[in-house]
C-alpha cells in the first residue's frame, strides 16, 4: 500500500466528518421547542446490555439547546484498557453534572448552547466522537429524533450511493458485484485472482472473502506472524474477544487473524461500509508492542513461508500410527504407555516417534502456507492435525521402550561338518 493511498483515505475520512458537521449544524440551527436529537456511536464498545456512547440535544422555547453527553466512567466501569476520556469531554465543554444513578454515580454531563451557535456546538460534538470515543468515521453514527415536525437527521451515509437500500442477491456473482459497487464508492479495492477483494488504506490489508454461496461474506485481516499456542496468547485472545464482541480471533499456521462475518442473504450496503470502517478502527491498535505481547511480529504482507522439506518414504507400519492418532484425538491429548505397548507391540517405538514428529511438522508447514494464502479454515484444520501428531509423538516418547534387539540363536552342534572324520555310528 502506498503513502498516497493512506493520504487519500484520510482525506476521505476528514471530508466525511466535515460534511457531517455541516449537516448537523444545519439541523441544530432549525431545532424547535422540545425537539430532541440523540446521536449514538454504533461502534461503541458495549458492555453487553446495548449501552454505547451517545450525545443528546434538546431545544427549548427560547432557542437554548441543552446538550448532554454520557461519561465513559459510567458506560465502561472496569473495562481494560479504559474506553472514552471524561477529562477530554470536560475540556470540550461538557462541564455541568447531569444525571446520576441511584447510588450517586455520575452518568452524564451537559452544556448549554443556542441555535445561533449551532456551528460551534456541532464542531464540539464531532470532536467528542472523534477524540473522546475514537469513532473512526461518521458511518458509525446513528440518529434518532423526536418532536418537531417529524423530520429526521441523516445517519451519515455516503450521498453518492443509495447506502440504505436492501437488495437480495441473486447468486454469488451478483453479491460480488454489489460489494464491488459499494466498496468502490468508499475504499480502494483490488480484485484478487481467487475472487476475493482486498481493501487497502487501513493499517493492515483487509480482505473480503466469499463463501460457496451468497448467504454470507467474511471480512478478515492477518494481525501477527510468528505466534504459537500458549497461555499468554489464550489470555490475550480472551481479552480481545471481551472488548471487541463482534470480532472473532483465530490462529492459523503461525499467524493470528481477526475477522467478522456479515449475513448477506439480504445485502445492505451501509451495513458493509459500517463493518469495514469498524474493523479498520480496530486494526489501528495493532502495533509492535501488541505483537510482542502475543509473541510475534506485526504481519508483513511481503512475507511468505518457505516450502516444506521434500517428502520422506517410510515403510508400512500396519496402521499403528493412524490408530494412535485416533486414540489421541479421542482423549484430546497423549495416551498412556500401556496403550502404546498394546498398539505397537514389537515395532520400533523410536522410529514411530520420529515419523509422528515429521507428520506434525509437515502439517504445520501446510498450515503456514495456507495462512499465507488466507485459506483460514484449511489452515486451522491442518493445525489440528499437527497437534494430534504432536500428541502421538509425546505418547511414544513417554514409553521409552527401546527397539527390540534380536537375540542370536546359540550355535548348534554340527555332527556332520566333515565326512572325512569318523562318526559315532561308523562301522569299523
Amino acid at each position: 500500500m502506498t503513502d498516497n493511498r493512506k493520504i487519500d483515505l484520510q482525506d476521505s475520512i476528514d471530508e466525511a466528518w466535515s460534511s457531517y458537521a455541516q449537516d448537523l449544524m444545519t439541523f441544530v440551527s432549525d431545532m424547535t421547542r422540545r425537539e430532541t436529537l440523540t446521536l449514538t456511536a454504533e461502534s461503541g464498545l458495549d458492555r453487553g446490555d446495548g449501552d454505547s456512547p451517545w450525545i443528546a440535544l434538546q431545544a427549548a422555547h427560547d432557542g437554548t439547546i441543552a446538550c448532554t453527553a454520557v461519561l465513559g466512567s459510567y458506560l465502561y466501569a472496569g473495562v481494560e484498557p479504559p474506553a472514552g476520556d471524561d477529562a477530554a469531554l470536560f475540556t470540550l465543554g461538557w462541564v455541568t453534572p447531569a444525571r446520576e444513578t441511584e447510588v450517586g454515580q455520575l452518568v452524564s454531563r451537559s452544556m448549554l448552547g443556542h441555535r445561533d451557535n449551532a456551528e460551534e456546538m456541532s464542531r464540539s460534538i464531532v470532536r467528542a466522537f472523534r477524540e473522546v470515543w475514537n469513532v473512526a468515521h461518521p458511518a458509525f453514527l446513528s440518529a434518532a429524533t423526536e418532536g418537531g415536525n417529524g423530520r429526521q437527521f441523516r445517519t451519515a451515509v455516503d450521498c453518492r450511493t443509495v447506502d440504505g437500500t436492501a437488495v437480495i442477491p441473486l447468486d454469488l456473482d451478483h453479491l460480488r458485484s454489489l460489494i464491488v459497487q459499494t466498496g468502490d464508492a468508499h475504499f480502494d479495492l483490488v480484485r484478487e485472482s481467487n475472487g476475493d477483494i482486498r481493501i487497502d488504506g487501513f493499517t493492515l490489508p483487509v480482505h473480503v472473502c466469499f463463501d460457496h454461496d451468497a448467504t454470507s461474506v467474511r471480512i478478515h485481516a492477518p494481525l501477527v506472524t510468528g505466534v504459537s499456542q500458549s497461555a499468554t496468547l489464550s489470555r490475550m485472545m480472551s481479552s480481545l474477544t471481551s472488548r471487541w464482541k463482534n470480532i472473532t480471533f483465530v490462529v492459523a499456521g503461525d499467524q493470528l487473524f481477526a475477522g467478522i462475518s456479515i449475513d448477506t442473504r439480504t445485502f445492505i450496503p451501509r451495513q458493509l461500509t459500517v463493518q469495514v470502517y469498524r474493523f479498520g478502527h480496530f486494526l489501528e491498535g495493532i502495533d509492535a508492542p501488541f505483537a510482542l505481547r502475543v509473541g510475534g511480529t506485526v504481519f508483513d504482507p511481503t512475507h511468505r513461508h518457505e516450502d516444506p522439506h521434500p517428502p520422506v518414504t517410510w515403510s508400512d507400519d500396519g496402521g499403528t500410527l493412524g490408530t494412535l492418532r485416533a486414540a489421541c484425538e479421542l482423549t484430546c491429548g497423549p495416551v498412556d504407555s500401556a496403550t502404546v505397548d498394546a498398539l505397537c507391540r514389537s515395532q520400533d517405538v523410536e522410529e514411530l516417534a520420529q515419523r509422528a514428529r515429521w507428520m506434525a511438522q509437515r502439517f504445520r508447514d501446510h498450515a503456514h502456507r495456507l495462512g499465507d494464502e488466507r485459506r483460514i479454515r484449511a489452515a486451522v484444520l491442518c493445525d489440528s492435525f499437527a497437534l494430534s501428531w504432536t500428541y502421538v509423538a509425546e505418547s511414544l516418547h513417554r514409553t521409552h521402550r527401546p527397539a527390540r534387539q534380536l537375540t542370536p540363536r546359540p550355535e548348534q552342534i554340527q555332527l556332520f561338518d566333515s565326512l572325512d572324520e569318523p562318526g559315532l555310528f561308523d562301522v569299523h
